[in-house]
C-alpha cells in the first residue's frame, strides 16, 4: 500500500500542476510545450554559441558531455563547497542499513537525486548542463549532509559539526562575494540615467527596456522610458551588455562617434578581479579563467544626440 499511496500523491500533485498550467495558460502541457521550443530553439547539438576554449557560453568548464556535469557540480562558483561534502553524505546515507521509516525516506531521496541527475545529465543531452537544472540533486545532498552533521552533532562531536557547517555556509557566502555578478547593471544604470534627467525621454534599445520594466515601475520612470531609435536633440542610453539578447534586426550595435557623452556608468571591479591583478594570475592562469575571473568592467552610456 505504500507504493499505492506513492503514486496516489504523485499523480495528486501532477494534477494540481496541469490544472495551474491550464487555468494560466490554456494548455495543461504548457510546461512540456515550453521545455520543446526552448530545445528547439537552442540546445547544445546544434547551438551557435561558441565560448572561449576554457568555459562554454553559459561559464561551464568544456569537457565531454559525461563528466561535464560533474564538474559543473564540484568547480561551480554558485554551488560552492556544499557537493564535496554533501555527497560523501549521500553515499553514507545509501551504505547505511537504517531500516527505519526516517532511513528509508533518505534513502528515497538520495535514489530521486541520483536518478534526477543521471537523466538530465546523461540522457537528456539536448539540454544544457547549467546548475540551476540541478537543483533538485543538490538539495538532496544538503539534506544527507545536514542529517550527518546533526548526527555527529548529536554524538558529542559538536565541534567537528560545526566547523563543517561552517566551512560550507561561509565558503559558498564567499565565492558569491569574490564573484560579485550585477547581470543587470546595464539596467540599473538605465533608472539612473533617467532619475538624473527628470524632464527628458530618454530611448534605449528593446532588450535593455524590457529587463528594466519592473525598476523603471518601481521608480516611477516608465512613462519617460521609451524604446526606440535615438532622435535628434535627444538622449540615447547605450548599454552594451543588456540582460536579454537583443533582437536580429536591431540597427545599433555601437555607438555613433558623432554622439556627445552625457553620462557613463562604468561597472566596478569584481573583487576576484583584484585578487586575479594582486596576485599576477593573469599570466598564469588560462586566458578562459581569466576572462570569468577579471571580465572587462561593463560600461554603459547615455549619449545626447546632435540635432538634425
Amino acid at each position: 500500500w505504500a507504493y499505492v499511496w506513492l503514486g496516489a500523491g504523485f499523480c495528486l500533485v501532477v494534477g494540481v500542476d496541469a490544472l495551474l498550467l491550464w487555468a494560466g495558460s490554456g494548455d495543461p502541457l504548457h510546461r512540456l510545450a515550453m521545455t520543446r521550443k526552448g530545445v528547439e530553439g537552442d540546445n547544445p547539438l546544434t547551438t551557435t554559441r561558441v565560448g572561449d576554449g576554457f568555459f562554454n557560453a553559459f561559464g561551464v568548464i568544456e569537457a565531454p558531455r559525461w563528466i561535464q556535469g560533474l564538474l559543473m557540480l564540484f568547480t561551480n562558483q554558485t554551488i560552492g563547497p556544499l557537493p564535496w561534502l554533501g555527497l560523501s553524505a549521500a553515499i553514507l546515507v545509501l551504505l547505511r542499513r537504517d531500516a527505519s521509516a526516517q532511513g528509508r525516506l533518505l534513502r528515497y531521496v538520495c535514489m530521486l537525486g541520483a536518478a534526477w541527475f543521471i537523466v538530465l545529465n546523461w540522457l537528456l543531452i539536448p539540454l544544457w548542463v547549467l546548475p540551476r537544472y540541478n537543483v533538485v540533486p543538490i538539495a538532496v545532498m544538503a539534506v544527507c549532509l545536514g542529517m550527518w552533521l546533526a548526527g555527529l552533532f548529536a554524538g558529542g562531536r559538536r565541534w567537528l559539526a560545526i566547523g563543517l557547517l561552517s566551512a560550507v555556509v561561509f565558503g559558498n557566502l564567499g565565492l558569491l562575494a569574490l564573484g560579485g555578478k550585477d547581470t543587470i547593471h546595464g539596467e540599473r544604470s538605465f533608472v539612473l540615467a533617467l532619475r538624473a534627467h527628470p524632464a527628458s525621454i530618454v530611448r534605449t534599445d528593446p532588450s535593455t527596456r524590457e529587463s528594466a520594466s519592473w525598476l523603471l515601475a518601481v521608480d516611477g520612470t516608465q512613462a519617460r522610458a521609451e524604446t526606440g531609435l535615438p532622435v535628434p536633440g535627444g538622449l540615447y542610453f547605450f548599454n552594451p551588455n543588456p540582460r536579454r539578447k537583443l533582437p536580429a534586426s536591431w540597427p545599433i550595435q555601437q555607438p555613433d562617434p558623432a554622439w556627445q557623452e552625457v553620462a557613463a556608468f562604468p561597472e566596478a571591479p569584481r573583487p576576484s578581479a583584484r585578487l586575479v591583478e594582486l596576485l599576477g594570475l593573469e599570466r598564469r592562469l588560462p586566458t578562459g579563467l581569466v576572462n570569468k575571473l577579471a571580465p572587462p568592467p561593463r560600461r554603459p552610456v547615455l549619449y545626447r544626440v546632435p540635432p538634425g
